[in-house]
Formats: structure tokens, sequence, C-alpha cells
């Protein structure tokens, strides 16, 4: 009898254990499934400090601070990049960190063509990951962040590359 309760024991154990190692995604990583679609003029968009990295010829990730950015404000290293009719956009955020913590940014593409942002808002702090805007209408685009909160940000940097 005592045998057969350490068993059940241990297999209780061991699947709770299983669970709870699971691999999974933070909320803070995640965009939520809405999808902003916003209209502003690109002289709103303040051009951030920004870098480059490569490794060798090739380019790791471009790098865009936005510390100092205001409630509403729209910084962009002003990369730009062309996407034909009906393309996805990709975004992969290779880190992208903010504080306060608290504040909500939206992230996104911006059609310098016909001024319109396609962004998903993202909170937490950090986000990362790879990220689609299916059926893009055909434009130059720049990748941009948009602070939603009423905080300022008082540190925030933002590395990606476009796929």
């Amino acid at each position: 009898k005592g045998c057969a309760s350490m068993k059940k024991i241990l297999s209780l154990t061991l699947a709770l254990l299983m669970v709870l190692t699971i691999p999974c995604t933070a909320s803070a990583t995640e965009a939520t499934s809405e999808l902003i679609i916003e209209s502003f003029s690109l002289d709103e968009v303040i051009k951030a400090p920004s870098l480059a990295v490569y490794d060798g010829s090739t380019l790791a990730f471009n790098q865009f601070s936005f510390d100092g950015c205001t409630y509403n404000a729209i910084w962009s290293d002003m990369i730009e990049y062309t996407m034909s009719e009906g393309e996805t956009g990709v975004l992969e955020i290779t880190t992208c960190i903010w504080t306060p913590t608290t504040n909500t940014l939206y992230i996104g593409f911006y059609n310098v063509d016909t001024a319109t942002g396609y962004a998903y808002p993202f909170t937490g702090g950090s986000a990362s990951g790879t990220y689609s805007w299916p059926d893009l209408p055909a434009g130059q685009y720049i990748v941009y962040v948009r602070n939603m909160s009423s905080r300022t940000i008082t540190d925030g940097t933002m590395r990606y590359n476009v796929g």
C-alpha cells in the first residue's frame, strides 16, 4: 500500500513538473492581436539617434534610441523599406526595451506614401519576436514606435530587422 501511494505521489509530481516546464512566452513580449491603423504626417515623426550593426559585411540589426519620447510622440530611425502591393511586412524585433515599463508602445510600419501607420500595441517594458502585417499597400515604409502613455520614456532602445 505504501509503495502504491508513493508511486501516485511521484507520478503527480512528475506530471506537475512537466506542465510547469513547458516553454511559454510572457505577455510582455507579445503584441496583442489588435492591429492599429492610424494616420499621421511624416513631419510628426522624430528622427531618433540610430546605428546599423554589421557582422562582417552582413547587416546584423538596426538600432535606434527613443529616450525622452513623450506622450503620443512618434520616433523612427527613418530608414526606408520598399514594399510591393499585398506584401506582408515582417518585423523581427531583436529587442525593444523601455522605461517606465507600465507604458504602452505602438510598434509598427509607417507608409510614407499614404501617411498611414500599421502597428501593434505592446506593454510590459520589453518586446521581442517576429511580427507580421499582411497585405500592406505598396509604398515606402519606416519602422516606428509611438508612446501611448502619459509618462515620458526615460530609457528606450529598439533593435530590429525587416524581413
